[in-house]
């Protein structure tokens, strides 16, 4: 802003201007894992493939406090798991009835930094999923039924 005056002594008045950013996260995309034909004479643990990477856009330079992940059936359900980037145990997919069930591991990133909320905001959360060897070679087969399960991933900023 300029202000001009004529004539005798005038101040010079300044404008003060503030904000703040608020810190948020939004617009998430729900990711997906191609499904795995689990072959329990394999030796390894069988990783499924990432199709759809969940995503999250935050305030620009925002650190996330943590990312935790809660198994509709597994042993998370009700107490989610803080992900650290490696494979977290606890999680379940489940056939037609409750009895069908196969554990599995799942893992998500510890934290993301924001990117904003424009063009190429979006963060991917670092899904990954596996079944290991072990559960692998005990599981059963329900006829060729589908087995699944639901991550809930929380993002505390």
């Amino acid at each position: 802003m300029v202000l001009v005056m004529a004539g005798g002594a005038f101040a010079a008045p300044t404008v003060d201007v503030q904000a703040t950013v608020q810190s948020m996260c939004g617009s998430p995309v729900n990711g997906a894992f191609t499904a795995l034909s689990i072959d329990p004479s394999a030796t390894g643990d069988q990783a499924f493939a990432v199709t759809t990477p969940a995503t999250i856009k935050c305030t620009n330079n925002r650190t996330t406090v943590s990312i935790t992940a809660a198994s509709l059936y597994g042993t998370t359900n009700g107490t989610p798991a803080t992900c650290n980037g490696t494979l977290l145990t606890g999680f379940t997919m489940q056939g037609a009835t409750a009895a069908e069930q196969i554990d599995y591991s799942f893992k998500c990133d510890t934290s993301i930094v924001g990117a904003g909320f424009g063009a190429g905001g979006a963060k991917s959360l670092g899904i990954g999923a596996s079944i290991l060897e072990a559960d692998a070679q005990s599981a059963d087969y329900n006829g060729g039924g589908i087995y699944h399960d639901t991550v809930t991933l929380t993002v505390n900023y």
